[in-house]
Protein backbone atom coordinates (compact mmCIF):
# COMPACT_ATOMS: atom_id res chain seq x y z
CA UNK A 1 0.00 0.00 0.00
CA UNK A 2 2.90 1.96 0.51
CA UNK A 3 3.51 2.85 -3.29
CA UNK A 4 -0.56 3.74 -3.40
CA UNK A 5 0.01 6.21 -0.51
CA UNK A 6 2.47 7.80 -2.75
CA UNK A 7 -0.24 8.37 -5.61
CA UNK A 8 -2.18 10.00 -3.46
CA UNK A 9 -0.08 12.32 -2.02
CA UNK A 10 1.37 13.46 -6.21
CA UNK A 11 -2.65 13.17 -7.14
CA UNK A 12 -4.43 15.19 -4.24
CA UNK A 13 -6.68 12.69 -3.23
CA UNK A 14 -7.92 10.00 -1.17
CA UNK A 15 -8.40 6.35 -1.48
CA UNK A 16 -9.91 3.77 -0.03
CA UNK A 17 -9.24 0.12 -0.32
CA UNK A 18 -11.69 -2.88 0.20
CA UNK A 19 -9.10 -5.31 1.94
CA UNK A 20 -11.16 -8.32 1.72
CA UNK A 21 -11.03 -7.47 -1.76
CA UNK A 22 -7.22 -8.07 -2.51
CA UNK A 23 -6.91 -11.39 -4.64
CA UNK A 24 -5.25 -13.25 -1.92
CA UNK A 25 -4.23 -17.01 -2.46
CA UNK A 26 -6.49 -19.47 -0.73
CA UNK A 27 -3.17 -21.03 0.63
CA UNK A 28 -2.24 -18.02 1.90
CA UNK A 29 -5.68 -17.73 3.97
CA UNK A 30 -5.74 -21.17 5.21
CA UNK A 31 -2.11 -21.10 6.41
CA UNK A 32 -2.59 -17.91 8.03
CA UNK A 33 -6.30 -17.51 9.17
CA UNK A 34 -5.72 -14.64 11.30
CA UNK A 35 -2.92 -13.03 9.67
CA UNK A 36 -3.58 -13.20 5.64
CA UNK A 37 -4.82 -9.36 5.55
CA UNK A 38 -1.56 -8.06 7.29
CA UNK A 39 0.84 -10.08 5.06
CA UNK A 40 -1.50 -9.52 1.87
CA UNK A 41 -0.94 -5.47 2.59
CA UNK A 42 2.71 -5.31 3.47
CA UNK A 43 4.16 -8.90 4.06
CA UNK A 44 6.49 -9.57 1.34
CA UNK A 45 7.95 -9.29 -1.86
CA UNK A 46 5.05 -10.34 -3.73
CA UNK A 47 3.88 -7.57 -6.44
CA UNK A 48 0.57 -6.29 -7.75
CA UNK A 49 0.11 -3.57 -10.38
CA UNK A 50 -1.64 -0.53 -8.85
CA UNK A 51 -3.43 1.56 -11.39
CA UNK A 52 -6.45 4.27 -11.31
CA UNK A 53 -8.73 4.82 -13.94
CA UNK A 54 -12.50 6.11 -14.58
CA UNK A 55 -14.73 3.11 -13.80
CA UNK A 56 -16.62 3.25 -17.05
CA UNK A 57 -12.62 3.19 -19.08
CA UNK A 58 -11.36 0.12 -16.16
CA UNK A 59 -14.92 -1.56 -17.13
CA UNK A 60 -13.90 -1.14 -21.33
CA UNK A 61 -10.17 -1.98 -21.04
CA UNK A 62 -10.05 -4.74 -18.33
CA UNK A 63 -11.50 -7.37 -21.15
CA UNK A 64 -8.15 -6.70 -23.43
CA UNK A 65 -5.75 -6.98 -20.89
CA UNK A 66 -4.12 -10.79 -20.42
CA UNK A 67 -3.94 -9.87 -16.76
CA UNK A 68 -6.98 -10.50 -14.65
CA UNK A 69 -8.05 -7.23 -13.30
CA UNK A 70 -9.92 -6.51 -9.09
CA UNK A 71 -10.81 -3.48 -8.70
CA UNK A 72 -10.06 -3.23 -5.23
CA UNK A 73 -11.23 0.29 -4.22
CA UNK A 74 -11.71 3.66 -5.17
CA UNK A 75 -10.15 7.17 -5.33
CA UNK A 76 -11.65 10.49 -4.00
CA UNK A 77 -11.32 13.99 -2.58
CA UNK A 78 -10.26 14.26 0.55
CA UNK A 79 -7.21 13.90 2.25
CA UNK A 80 -3.99 12.67 0.72
CA UNK A 81 -3.82 9.20 2.35
CA UNK A 82 -5.00 5.35 2.04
Amino acid sequence: MDDLGKLCQASEVSATVRAHDLPTDAALRSTFPDGWLDLALGGGEDYELVFTAPEGIVSRVAPLLETPVTVIGEIGEGPRRV
